[in-house]
C-alpha cells in the first residue's frame, strides 16, 4: 500500500508501540548468558561448499553450528549490492559463536544490539539432531522480527535446541536492517545487474535459503524439505517470499506467526528512488560512493528522522521490479502465491497501540469511512474475556488478526492447505493483559525458562509449549502440523473458518473467528492495501 494510506494507529503502533515488543527479548539476552557454556564432547565436523566448520555438540544427540557466512560481508562497494556467495576458507573455521547482529540503532527496539551490531552481519545458525540421519531431516529456516529495523537471529529465545529434539533442523539467520537492507536509489538501480534497488534485505533471506539448499546436506538435512517460518515482520517475510520470483524451489512450506504483506506501506520503486535521492541531497552527498564512505551511524540516525518527518513509518518497502515484480499482497489476492502448505495466525491481544475507549468511534470512522456504522454494530458486543474490550479487539482486528484471516482466505480459496491458529495464552509474567505481540515465540521455542528469571514454567504452560513445538515440528516434516497425541487441527477453510485455540486450558478447534468484523475488514480497507506495480 502508498504510505500515504497508512492508518494513524498503524504508523504510531509501529513507532511509539514497538519497545513494548522487545521487552521480553531484552529479558531473555540478559537472563540466558552464553548459549552453550559448556562442551560436552569432541567438535562435530561439517564440509560446506565454502570449507570445514567446528560446531559443538551440546549434549542429547544435538550439534549446533553459530555463525556460519552465508554471504560475503556488506561493507564497503558491497553495501547496497545484491549479497554475494562467501569466501572459502582454509583448515576448520570455528562454528561455536554467534556473528554479529546487523547494524541497528533505533531506539524502538531498546539498544539490544546497538553497541554490538555491524554491517559485516550475513551469518546463520543451526541445530541439527544428527549429521548423519538414516533418512535426511526436514528443515525450519526462521526469520526473525523486529519491524525491519531491528532484531537478530541470535537472541537466545530462538535457541533451536527443542525443536531439534523432535526430529526438525532448526537454521535462523540474520538479514540487513534499516536503511542497509531498504534503501534505494535510481544509482544503485543504474549500477545494479537487476536493474533494481531497495529489498536488500530481502534478498539476503533469499540468499540464505540458497545457502541452506546448497549446504543442508552437511548437516543431516533435506534441501527438499524446507520449510520457512517468522514471526512479526518475519511472518510478514515469509508471506512475501511466497510471491517473489526469485524463491523458486528454495522451500516447501511457511509458517507465519503474526505479521502480514497487508501491513507493510508498499510503495513503487520510482517513489522508494526519489526518497533514496532526496535523503542523500539532505546529507550533501553527491554520488553513492560518497554515502558509502559514511559510518552506519552517520546513516542510520539522519535516515530514521528523513522518514519519520515524512510519516513513512519503520517498515519500508517497494516492488523493486526484481525481488518483487508485483505487490505481494497483489499477488495473494489473485491467488498466485506459491501452493504449498501455510499455518499462520495471531495472538488475541498483540495490537501495540489501543485507541482509548473515547477514542475508539473517531478510529472507526477515520478507518471504515462511510462504512464506520458497520463497523460500530461489528464492534458493539461486550468485552470478551480472551480479546478484550472493542477498542483492544479493534486495534489487535486491523493491525493482525484480520490481516492474518485475509490471507488465509485467500490462500486457501488458491486451493493450499491451509491451518490457522489464534495464540490465547500470555508469558507467565503479565497473565493479566492477555496474549500480545510476540509472546508466542518463546512457546515455539520451548524457551520459557528465559523469561522466568530462576522461577519454575508452569506446568500446564510447559505442556503447551510442547504441545506447539510438536505441531510446528510435525508441520516442517509432512505440511500438516496434526500428529499422536495432539489435539485435531482442523485445515481452514474459508467456508467452515476453521482455527485453533492455543492456550494452556486446552487447545480446541473453533470456527469463524472475529467473522463480521474481518468481512468489514476485507471488503472496506483491503482494496486500499494492495499496491501498484514497480512504476
Amino acid at each position: 500500500m502508498r504510505t500515504s494510506r497508512t492508518s494513524a494507529l498503524t504508523r504510531a503502533r509501529r513507532t511509539r508501540g514497538a519497545s513494548r515488543v522487545w521487552l521480553w527479548v531484552i529479558a531473555a539476552t540478559c537472563a540466558a548468558g552464553p548459549a552453550h557454556a559448556q562442551e560436552a564432547q569432541p567438535a562435530p565436523i561439517a564440509t560446506v561448499r565454502q570449507g570445514q566448520l567446528a560446531g559443538r555438540d551440546i549434549g542429547g544427540g544435538i550439534a549446533t553450528f553459530l555463525g556460519i557466512p552465508f554471504a560475503a560481508p556488506p561493507v564497503g562497494d558491497l553495501r547496497w549490492h545484491l549479497p554475494l556467495p562467501p569466501q572459502s576458507w582454509q583448515g576448520v573455521r570455528s562454528a561455536v559463536n554467534y556473528g554479529p547482529a546487523c547494524a541497528q540503532n533505533d531506539p524502538s527496539f531498546g539498544g539490544l544490539f546497538d553497541k554490538t551490531s555491524r554491517e559485516d552481519c550475513l551469518y546463520l545458525n543451526l541445530w541439527t539432531p544428527s549429521l548423519k540421519p538414516q533418512k535426511p531431516l526436514p528443515v525450519l529456516v526462521y526469520i526473525h522480527g523486529g519491524a525491519l529495523v531491528g532484531g537478530a537471529g541470535s537472541i537466545p529465545t530462538f535457541d533451536g535446541a527443542d525443536l531439534a529434539r523432535n526430529g526438525v533442523i532448526l537454521v535462523t539467520i540474520n538479514y540487513r536492517l534499516g536503511i542497509f537492507g531498504f534503501f534505494s536509489h535510481p544509482d544503485l538501480a543504474a549500477e545494479s545487474p537487476s536493474g533494481a534497488s531497495g529489498n536488500y534485505g530481502l534478498a539476503d533471506q533469499i540468499e540464505a535459503l540458497r545457502w541452506v539448499r546448497d549446504n543442508i546436506g552437511a548437516f543431516g538435512g533435506d534441501p527438499g524439505r524446507v520449510t520457512i517460518s517468522g514471526q512479526s515482520a518475519g511472518s510478514a517475510s515469509v508471506l512475501m517470499l511466497m510471491t517473489s520470483p526469485r524463491t523458486k524451489g528454495l522451500f516447501r512450506g511457511a509458517i507465519a506467526e503474526s505479521g502480514t504483506p497487508l501491513l507493510a506501506p508498499w510503495t513503487t520503486r520510482t517513489e522508494a528512488e526519489h526518497w533514496g535521492r532526496d535523503f542523500s541531497v539532505s546529507l550533501g552527498a553527491g554520488s553513492i560512493a560518497d554515502l558509502r564512505k559514511l559510518a552506519p551511524a552517520d546513516l542510520m540516525t539522519p535516515w530514521r528522522k528523513f522518514l519519520a518527518a515524512r510519516g513513512i513509518g519503520l517498515m519500508r518497502l517497494s516492488v523493486d521490479g526484481w525481488v518483487f515484480e508485483r505487490s505481494p499482497s497483489q499477488v495473494f489476492a489473485e491467488h498466485r502465491e506459491m501452493h504449498i502448505p501455510l499455518l499462520t495466525g495471531n495472538n488475541s491481544r498483540e495490537a501495540l497501540q489501543v485507541p482509548a475507549d473515547a477514542d475508539l468511534p473517531v478510529a472507526l470512522a477515520r478507518t471504515f469511512g462511510a462504512a464506520a456504522d458497520q463497523a460500530r454494530n461489528a464492534y458493539a458486543a461486550d468485552a470478551d474475556p480472551v480479546l478484550g474490550n472493542a477498542a483492544a479487539r479493534f486495534a489487535t482486528d486491523v493491525t493482525f488478526r484480520c490481516p492474518a484471516i485475509t490471507i488465509e482466505r485467500w490462500h486457501a480459496r488458491q486451493g493450499s492447505p491451509t491451518y490457522a491458529y489464534q495464540f490465547e495464552e500470555p508469558l507467565p509474567a503479565h497473565k493479566a493483559l492477555g496474549a500480545q505481540h510476540s509472546d508466542e515465540v518463546p512457546f515455539v521455542f520451548s524457551t520459557l525458562q528465559l523469561m522466568m528469571f530462576g522461577a519454575p514454567v508452569p506446568p500446564a504452560d510447559q505442556a503447551l509449549s510442547a504441545q506447539i513445538s510438536a505441531y510446528w515440528a510435525n508441520f516442517a516434516k509432512r505440511g500438516d502440523p496434526n500428529g499422536t497425541s495432539l489435539p485435531l487441527w482442523p485445515r481452514y477453510e474459508p467456508s467452515s473458518g476453521h482455527y485453533v485455540h492455543l492456550a494452556a486450558a486446552g487447545i480446541r478447534a473453533d470456527r469463524k473467528l472475529e467473522h463480521d468484523a474481518c468481512d468489514l475488514y476485507e471488503k472496506v480497507l483491503v482494496p486500499r492495501l494492495i499496491a501498484p506495480g514497480p512504476d
